[in-house]
Protein backbone atom coordinates (compact mmCIF):
# COMPACT_ATOMS: atom_id res chain seq x y z
CA UNK A 1 0.00 0.00 0.00
CA UNK A 2 1.28 3.47 -0.70
CA UNK A 3 0.54 6.84 0.80
CA UNK A 4 -1.40 8.07 3.75
CA UNK A 5 -4.62 6.19 4.37
CA UNK A 6 -5.35 7.04 8.01
CA UNK A 7 -5.96 10.45 9.57
CA UNK A 8 -6.31 10.79 13.33
CA UNK A 9 -7.87 13.94 14.78
CA UNK A 10 -7.76 13.82 18.56
CA UNK A 11 -8.56 16.26 21.31
CA UNK A 12 -11.01 17.53 23.84
CA UNK A 13 -14.82 17.49 23.61
CA UNK A 14 -16.80 20.30 22.00
CA UNK A 15 -14.10 21.60 19.67
CA UNK A 16 -15.49 20.50 16.30
CA UNK A 17 -13.88 17.10 15.61
CA UNK A 18 -17.15 15.50 14.51
CA UNK A 19 -18.01 18.46 12.29
CA UNK A 20 -14.55 18.17 10.73
CA UNK A 21 -15.11 14.43 10.15
CA UNK A 22 -18.36 15.19 8.33
CA UNK A 23 -16.67 17.89 6.21
CA UNK A 24 -13.90 15.47 5.24
CA UNK A 25 -16.50 12.96 4.06
CA UNK A 26 -18.32 15.61 2.06
CA UNK A 27 -15.24 17.30 0.54
CA UNK A 28 -12.76 14.42 0.14
CA UNK A 29 -15.12 11.43 0.22
CA UNK A 30 -13.10 9.96 3.08
CA UNK A 31 -15.30 8.17 5.62
CA UNK A 32 -14.70 8.55 9.30
CA UNK A 33 -15.44 6.99 12.62
CA UNK A 34 -15.54 8.44 16.09
CA UNK A 35 -13.84 6.69 18.99
CA UNK A 36 -17.00 7.52 20.96
CA UNK A 37 -18.79 4.77 19.03
CA UNK A 38 -16.00 2.27 19.72
CA UNK A 39 -15.86 3.28 23.39
CA UNK A 40 -19.63 3.07 23.85
CA UNK A 41 -19.82 -0.25 22.00
CA UNK A 42 -17.20 -1.76 24.30
CA UNK A 43 -18.86 -0.21 27.36
CA UNK A 44 -22.24 -1.71 26.48
CA UNK A 45 -21.13 -4.94 24.82
CA UNK A 46 -18.13 -6.01 26.90
CA UNK A 47 -18.55 -4.58 30.42
CA UNK A 48 -15.51 -6.55 31.63
CA UNK A 49 -13.37 -4.40 29.29
CA UNK A 50 -13.32 -1.90 32.17
CA UNK A 51 -15.01 1.14 30.69
CA UNK A 52 -17.72 2.83 32.72
CA UNK A 53 -20.35 5.38 31.71
CA UNK A 54 -19.67 7.49 34.80
CA UNK A 55 -16.68 8.03 37.05
CA UNK A 56 -13.85 7.84 34.51
CA UNK A 57 -12.18 10.80 32.84
CA UNK A 58 -11.55 10.84 29.11
CA UNK A 59 -7.86 10.26 29.85
CA UNK A 60 -8.64 7.22 32.02
CA UNK A 61 -10.84 5.83 29.26
CA UNK A 62 -8.06 6.52 26.74
CA UNK A 63 -5.67 4.39 28.80
CA UNK A 64 -8.14 1.49 28.88
CA UNK A 65 -8.95 1.82 25.17
CA UNK A 66 -5.36 2.18 24.00
CA UNK A 67 -4.59 -1.52 23.31
CA UNK A 68 -7.72 -1.72 21.15
CA UNK A 69 -7.07 1.58 19.33
CA UNK A 70 -3.39 0.69 18.90
CA UNK A 71 -4.45 -2.53 17.19
CA UNK A 72 -6.71 -0.60 14.83
CA UNK A 73 -3.90 1.82 13.93
CA UNK A 74 -1.47 -1.04 13.30
CA UNK A 75 -4.04 -2.87 11.16
CA UNK A 76 -4.72 0.28 9.11
CA UNK A 77 -1.29 -0.25 7.50
CA UNK A 78 -2.79 -3.15 5.53
CA UNK A 79 -5.79 -1.25 4.18
CA UNK A 80 -5.75 0.85 1.03
CA UNK A 81 -8.95 2.77 1.67
CA UNK A 82 -8.75 6.07 3.51
CA UNK A 83 -10.28 6.61 6.93
CA UNK A 84 -10.46 9.49 9.39
CA UNK A 85 -10.60 8.50 13.05
CA UNK A 86 -11.61 11.21 15.51
CA UNK A 87 -12.20 11.34 19.20
CA UNK A 88 -11.22 12.16 22.73
CA UNK A 89 -9.81 8.72 23.40
CA UNK A 90 -6.22 9.24 22.29
CA UNK A 91 -3.22 10.43 24.27
CA UNK A 92 -0.08 11.98 22.75
CA UNK A 93 2.20 9.58 24.62
CA UNK A 94 0.50 6.66 22.86
CA UNK A 95 0.31 8.17 19.38
CA UNK A 96 3.97 9.27 19.50
CA UNK A 97 4.96 5.75 18.41
CA UNK A 98 2.96 6.29 15.20
CA UNK A 99 4.12 9.80 14.29
CA UNK A 100 6.60 8.65 11.63
CA UNK A 101 4.44 5.98 10.03
CA UNK A 102 4.11 6.67 6.30
CA UNK A 103 0.43 5.68 6.22
CA UNK A 104 -0.76 7.86 9.11
CA UNK A 105 -1.16 11.55 9.98
CA UNK A 106 -2.00 12.71 13.50
CA UNK A 107 -3.27 16.05 14.78
CA UNK A 108 -4.49 17.05 18.22
CA UNK A 109 -6.85 19.98 18.75
CA UNK A 110 -8.01 21.87 21.78
CA UNK A 111 -8.72 25.29 23.20
CA UNK A 112 -6.12 25.87 25.94
CA UNK A 113 -6.39 29.67 25.91
CA UNK A 114 -10.17 30.06 25.82
CA UNK A 115 -12.27 31.94 28.32
CA UNK A 116 -14.60 29.37 29.94
CA UNK A 117 -17.63 31.68 29.89
CA UNK A 118 -17.09 32.45 26.20
CA UNK A 119 -16.80 28.72 25.41
CA UNK A 120 -20.04 28.08 27.31
CA UNK A 121 -21.79 30.73 25.23
CA UNK A 122 -20.47 29.25 21.97
CA UNK A 123 -21.47 25.71 22.94
CA UNK A 124 -24.98 26.89 23.79
CA UNK A 125 -25.22 28.76 20.46
CA UNK A 126 -23.71 26.14 18.15
CA UNK A 127 -24.92 22.74 19.31
CA UNK A 128 -26.49 20.55 16.66
CA UNK A 129 -29.49 18.35 17.49
CA UNK A 130 -27.54 15.17 16.61
CA UNK A 131 -24.68 15.99 19.00
CA UNK A 132 -26.25 17.41 22.15
CA UNK A 133 -25.28 14.82 24.76
CA UNK A 134 -24.66 17.66 27.20
CA UNK A 135 -28.24 18.98 26.97
CA UNK A 136 -29.11 17.39 30.33
CA UNK A 137 -26.50 19.54 32.06
CA UNK A 138 -27.18 22.99 33.44
CA UNK A 139 -24.77 25.84 32.69
CA UNK A 140 -22.92 25.44 36.01
CA UNK A 141 -22.27 21.75 35.31
CA UNK A 142 -21.25 22.46 31.73
CA UNK A 143 -18.95 25.28 32.82
CA UNK A 144 -17.26 22.87 35.23
CA UNK A 145 -16.65 20.45 32.33
CA UNK A 146 -15.36 23.25 30.10
CA UNK A 147 -12.76 24.12 32.73
CA UNK A 148 -11.65 20.47 32.76
CA UNK A 149 -11.47 20.47 28.95
CA UNK A 150 -9.36 23.64 28.99
CA UNK A 151 -6.95 21.93 31.42
CA UNK A 152 -6.92 18.87 29.17
CA UNK A 153 -6.22 21.16 26.19
CA UNK A 154 -3.22 22.60 28.03
CA UNK A 155 -2.08 19.04 28.77
CA UNK A 156 -2.43 18.02 25.09
CA UNK A 157 -0.60 21.14 23.93
CA UNK A 158 2.30 20.41 26.29
CA UNK A 159 2.40 16.67 25.52
CA UNK A 160 2.27 17.25 21.76
CA UNK A 161 5.24 19.59 22.06
CA UNK A 162 7.07 16.95 24.13
CA UNK A 163 6.41 14.15 21.62
CA UNK A 164 6.70 16.20 18.42
CA UNK A 165 3.05 15.87 17.41
CA UNK A 166 0.92 18.48 15.66
CA UNK A 167 -1.36 20.50 17.96
CA UNK A 168 -3.72 23.19 16.72
CA UNK A 169 -5.03 25.71 19.24
CA UNK A 170 -8.65 26.46 18.40
CA UNK A 171 -8.95 29.19 21.05
CA UNK A 172 -9.26 31.94 18.45
CA UNK A 173 -9.97 32.17 14.71
CA UNK A 174 -11.89 28.90 14.89
CA UNK A 175 -12.61 28.46 11.15
CA UNK A 176 -9.09 29.46 10.09
CA UNK A 177 -7.59 27.03 12.59
CA UNK A 178 -9.70 24.18 11.23
CA UNK A 179 -8.45 25.11 7.74
CA UNK A 180 -4.95 24.70 9.17
CA UNK A 181 -5.86 21.18 10.26
CA UNK A 182 -7.26 20.46 6.81
CA UNK A 183 -4.07 21.73 5.11
CA UNK A 184 -1.95 19.62 7.47
CA UNK A 185 -3.88 16.49 6.48
CA UNK A 186 -4.59 17.08 2.80
CA UNK A 187 -2.12 19.72 1.58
Amino acid sequence: MGGINTFVIAGVPRCGKSIFRKRVLEKYHIPGITTDLLRDGLTEGIPEFGLKREGQSDRQKAEILWPFLKGILIARHYYGDKLLIEGVNFLPKHLAAFKNKNYLKICFVGYPHTDPEEKLRKINEHTSPDDNWHSTLNNTQLLHLIKIWIKDSLYFEKECRKYGLKFVDLSGQFEEKWKEVERFFFG
